[in-house]
């Protein structure tokens, strides 16, 4: 988790730059890098729980929502929901202290976050071929392979879904024995940190992005026809998966 802080002094009283603060969809009027913002659903604007969407000079568009706010503290608490950048469990505070008696006070902002994984995701399938050369000519209009191809009879095959690191090449993490049957559900990562895939012995499965750790699963008895879609409804996110000739739609929460 990366965290972030930063701090200054305001030349103006703490009572003053609160009741600019505590707006939660005030920062149009002080923040120049946001051109407009507005609170959806019609929440008032320090209740928490609002959801506020703006647009940034550059075109770019964030929705973050409340957590906490306190006047006793002069201090609030917010998340990112949606944004350009991505930013995995993005939370901030901002709190206002009063430091001195000539109507000065301190901001302090600090925000944690987990940074992007920068991994390539792949499914792997693991087994050993015996080659054998035979001295057919090549015709044209035959097929030619020059030779056949065997199992080898020790072979321990094996079917993975494995994260690679894309500046290393190298393996991050792995999960290993993924279905007996054909892999053709394809992969979907999501921006809040999670992989849902259908594996080769028909269950939907749901993995932590950061360290492959399953988190859900479910039994369809069905081989998948294509890749997991994603998509929402009065802003309620589902995850579809085509199992068999059955289509299935996840509630996301």
């Amino acid at each position: 988790m990366v965290e972030i802080r930063r701090s200054t002094v305001v030349r103006a009283p703490l009572e003053a730059v609160w009741a600019v603060l505590r707006n939660f969809n005030g920062h149009d009027r002080w923040h120049p890098a946001v051109a407009s913002s507005e609170i959806e659903e019609g929440a008032e604007e320090d209740q928490v729980g609002a959801v506020r969407n703006f647009r940034l000079m550059d075109g770019g568009r964030i929705r973050e929502q409340l957590l906490a706010l306190s006047d006793v503290e002069t201090s609030f608490t917010y998340c990112i929901l949606e944004a350009p950048a991505f930013l995995r469990n993005y939370v901030a505070n901002v709190r206002l202290r009063r430091v001195t008696d000539d109507d000065t006070c301190l901001w302090e902002w600090r925000a944690s976050f987990d940074p992007p994984t920068g991994q390539f995701l792949v499914f792997a399938s693991e087994t050993c071929q015996i080659f054998t050369k035979t001295d057919d000519p090549f015709e044209i209009g035959k097929s030619f392979y020059q030779g056949t191809e065997r199992r080898s009879p020790t072979d321990t095959s094996e079917k993975f879904l494995r994260a690679m690191d894309i500046q290393t090449g190298k393996i991050a993490w792995e999960i290993p024995n993924i279905g007996g049957g054909p892999l053709a559900s394809g992969l979907m990562s999501t921006a809040g940190g999670f992989i849902f895939y259908g594996d080769g012995s028909g269950a939907v499965v749901a993995a932590d992005a950061r360290d492959g750790k399953i988190l859900w699963h479910f039994d369809t008895g069905q081989q998948f026809k294509g890749s997991p879609m994603a998509y929402t409804v009065d802003g309620k996110e589902r995850l579809v998966f085509i199992a068999g000739q059955t289509v299935l739609s996840f509630g996301i929460r």
